[in-house]
């Protein structure tokens, strides 16, 4: 090659954009592999967080509120694992979940720590990229009622409960008497049996039927907080002495509405 050629291919710039492409080509993979690396590992982790967040939140149900604690690090943990194991490119997952009480409520934590494994992560001499997160759920449960009945068992409580009721008791008693309970209880003065042969609602029906309402209530409500189960217990305080099937009566209606 003489000195004219050699100059002549100096000066040439022909192709000099191929020079520069292929110099630039290796920055350019390694910023589009970093992309896909950082995509899949952020959707990898918000996967994540969401079973976290289902894990701690499935461990303060109520039916787990009313056990120790060992039962909701156990739902929460089960929970995390079955739905953790159907994601792919992550490393061995390390499961943390701590209960915790404080009077009538608790908290669970679910923490976890993995690592999304990179496609291209031997161009920038790495192979994974660590995953963290953590969840707390905390939930109480509705405190113990106590529920104090004074029952009103004085004869008055034998009247008929409504205007009807009186007028129809006044017209079928020899004495005008709209009170069902302090006659004796024979007849012809059975004035508790009239009533209830008149079908005749006293007051102490409405009485009844007003701590049934309660009992029913209580019961509900505590099956749907899944309370645990709680002693009853009922009395009377009487005003007067009541004599006959009246005072049966009135101590028969509480236990019944009590459900013993």
């Amino acid at each position: 090659m003489n000195s004219r050629v050699l100059r002549r291919f100096l000066r040439d710039d022909d192709g000099n954009l191929i020079v520069l492409f292929a110099l630039a080509l290796v920055p350019i993979i390694t910023l589009i592999g970093m992309t896909v690396d950082f995509s899949l590992s952020s959707k990898r982790k918000a996967m994540l967080d969401a079973y976290a967040d289902s894990a701690s939140l499935a461990a303060v149900t109520p039916a787990l509120l009313s056990q120790n604690d060992n039962a909701s690090i156990t739902a929460a943990t089960n929970v995390f694992n079955a739905q953790a194991s159907l994601v792919t490119g992550l490393t061995a997952i390390t499961l943390a979940v701590t209960a915790t009480d404080s009077g009538l409520s608790r908290s669970v934590t679910v923490k976890y720590n993995t690592a999304s494994k990179m496609m291209f992560g031997g161009l920038v001499g790495r192979s994974s990229v660590p995953l963290t997160g953590t969840s707390v759920a905390l939930a109480s449960v509705p405190p113990n009622i106590d529920f104090y009945l004074l029952l009103d068992n004085s004869p008055s409580m034998a009247i008929a409960a409504t205007t009807s009721g009186i007028n129809t008791m006044v017209a079928n008693t020899p004495d005008k008497c709209a009170f069902a309970c302090h006659e004796s209880d024979t007849a012809p003065n059975d004035y508790y049996g009239l009533a209830r042969s008149l079908g005749v609602t006293l007051r102490m029906d409405l009485l009844r039927q007003a701590t049934q309402a309660l009992m029913t209530t209580a019961k509900t409500t505590a099956t749907g907080n899944n309370a645990n189960e709680a002693c009853l217990g009922q009395g009377v305080m009487p005003s007067q002495v009541v004599t006959g099937r009246d005072a049966q009566d009135v101590a028969s209606f509480v236990a019944e509405a009590a459900g013993h």
